[in-house]
């Protein structure tokens, strides 16, 4: 890949697209492509009716696809986030050389709108700190800024039941509510890389009942630290989560969030989960921890790879 020039073009949001930026960038150059980093409205609007220089091997395109960088490369690449990729977008999808997708969900979506989609897999950043002292039950629910993470329904559960310990509910200012129950400890305050690392290996229990998932940082970075993550039991998020490496929560109910799916928790099967890591077996508890961090370990492995083969081969 020594004489490639990848250039991949995004928004920025601060968070999971900022995180995708970066693992790319990182996996690609760290195989010696060069790769350029162009945020979407970078170029004017008008440039699409301009005739280009083809500056570029490929463009990359993340979540969605932005028609003004057309012609700028050899080839268009598209990395998508059904949840996020509107059905009015679907004829922006012609230009596109490939598609390659980051979960199986993803890519039975996308197989039936584009001939040439490719399962690539993806990763995220391995968070774990051995020197962070673990305490024992503590409950951590990262919501940041979405409002696809199950919050309510988390919450709700723990108005209910006061003699749960102590949730840490980290949340936006934005979206967070206006009172939580006593034993809820919220938090908005703007927090720097490395408290969060903190955060996130003090707790060994990590809920994440996502609605929806363009791939799921929050929930590899919690297996990264060897967490017992309790999910939703639908895709992409029962890609990461099985059986063998967390807690599934079965979620019946469904709804159409633009070319992907909100899986809805039933607060029953949630309650019965938590109940249930709460008095499980230290011995279980380790069992899935090792587990979740060696698939960690081993995704972060096969997606490099993947990566590498994929553009090798495309290019």
């Amino acid at each position: 890949m020594n004489q490639l020039h990848l250039n991949i073009v995004a928004r920025t949001n601060g968070v999971g697209l900022d995180r995708d930026i970066e693992l790319i960038y990182a996996a690609a150059s760290g195989a010696g492509a060069k790769v350029t980093v162009s945020h979407c409205r970078e170029i004017p609007l008008y440039s699409n009716w301009l005739p280009k220089k083809t500056r570029f091997d490929a463009n990359i395109f993340l979540e969605r696809i932005f028609p003004r960088w057309l012609g700028s490369a050899r080839l268009n690449l598209l990395i998508p986030n059904q949840e996020r990729f509107p059905q009015r977008h679907i004829p922006r999808l012609s230009p596109m050389d490939h598609v390659l997708c980051k979960s199986q969900h993803a890519l039975e979506v996308f197989s039936k709108l584009h001939p040439s989609c490719k399962f690539m897999g993806f990763t995220s950043k391995d968070l774990n700190d051995p020197a962070v002292t673990r305490k024992q039950n503590a409950i951590l629910h990262l919501a940041g800024r979405s409002t696809l993470k199950g919050t309510k329904t988390v919450l709700e559960l723990w108005k209910i039941h006061p003699e749960w310990p102590t949730l840490t509910l980290l949340q936006h200012k934005d979206n967070a509510p206006e009172s939580v129950p006593e034993n809820v400890h919220l938090i908005t305050d703007y927090l720097s890389d490395e408290e969060i690392i903190k955060l996130v290996n003090e707790h060994p229990i990590h809920l994440c009942p996502s609605l929806s998932e363009g791939w799921g940082h929050y929930i590899v970075e919690a297996m990264s630290c060897g967490a017992l993550v309790i999910t939703t039991n639908g895709p992409p998020m029962n890609e990461l989560v099985r059986p063998d490496r967390g807690v599934l929560v079965d979620a019946p109910k469904t709804e159409a969030r633009h070319l992907g799916t909100n899986f809805i928790v039933t607060p029953s099967a949630f309650e019965a989960a938590i109940e249930r890591v709460l008095t499980m077996p230290n011995k279980e508890r380790d069992r899935l921890s090792e587990a979740a961090q060696n698939w960690v370990l081993n995704n972060h492995q096969k997606f490099e790879k993947r990566l590498i083969e994929t553009l090798e081969m495309i290019l």
